[in-house]
Order: structure tokens, then sequence, then C-alpha cells
């Protein structure tokens, strides 16, 4: 005898909802992941390349240091470095006394990081972090560049007195 459907009930409210496909979730899943690792991948890189083009201003940078060469130094200052640098001593002191207790600058060793931003209102910035070797041997520093008009200007600087 052939099984006959239940009776139709109006008033029975336990209809279990349709159930979703799964293949829609596992399409949700791949183009988040995609985009995600795609995205983390492009910052990655574009963070990367930030630092690689920091490199060649931080290596004059630590060469107008060790030079002497304080004239280039205050072309690539922002005003607010320069006011900085000339409180107290100045600018030919600071210099003197890295190239006594640092000796000459040889070459950046490695980039220990890199940060990069702006906000409204400020200029965007550059922040590297990098070891550099000198005579006297390693040390470690920051160097913060600002844009302005179009032209990456030191900020400030902080090198550590170097560790044989």
């Amino acid at each position: 005898m052939p099984h006959d459907p239940p009776p139709y009930d109006p008033d029975y409210d336990d209809i279990p909802p349709p159930r979703r496909k799964r293949r829609t979730w596992i399409w949700v899943v791949l183009i988040v992941g995609v985009l995600g690792v795609g995205g983390a991948g492009w910052l990655a890189v574009s963070l990367f390349q930030g630092a690689s083009d920091m490199k060649p201003l931080v290596d004059d940078v630590a060469r107008m240091l060790s030079d002497g060469r304080v004239d280039d130094l205050r072309e690539i200052a922002t005003p607010e470095l320069l006011r900085n640098l000339d409180i107290g001593d100045g600018i030919d002191a600071v210099v003197e006394s890295m190239k006594e207790t640092h000796g000459a600058f040889e070459e950046i060793e490695s980039t220990t990081g890199f940060r990069a931003g702006s906000s409204t209102g400020s200029p965007s910035y550059r922040k590297i972090d990098v070891k550099l070797r000198y005579t006297k041997g390693i040390s470690v520093a920051r160097f913060l560049f600002h844009e302005i008009d179009g032209t990456w200007k030191l900020h400030s600087f902080n090198i550590a007195n170097p560790k044989p």
C-alpha cells in the first residue's frame, strides 16, 4: 500500500526553513579569501617598495652626517628639524659629535622597519628603521621623512651609539 502524505495543517508552524546551498558559502569564502590575500600581498609589496625607495635618502643623510656636509643637510631638512638642531650647540656640534663617536659611514646593513602614512592636514610621512655600519661599529637608527611640495624632507633622526 503506498504511503500517503500527512494531511495539510494550516496551524503547523514548525516547518523548518529551506536549507541553504553550501555552494554559496564556498563562493563567498573563496572570494573573500582571494581579496584578503591579494590585499595583504599588495600592502606588503607597497610597503617593501616604499622602504626601498627611502634607502637612498637614508644613505645620503648618513653620508652627510659622516662627512660633515652641514649645508647639504640643511637643504633636505624640514624647518622643524632645523629649529631643533639649532637649539643648544647647533647642527655643527651634532655632526662633529657623530664623527667622533661613530667614525665614517660605510653602508646600510639592513632595514629593520618601515611605516608610511598620512592624515588630513598633515604631510605624508615615511619612517624607516635601519642598521647602519660605521667604522666604529653598527648603529641602529630611525629616520622620519615628511613630503613637502612633492619632495621628501628629513624631519627627524635618531642614531644610537655604535656597538662594535
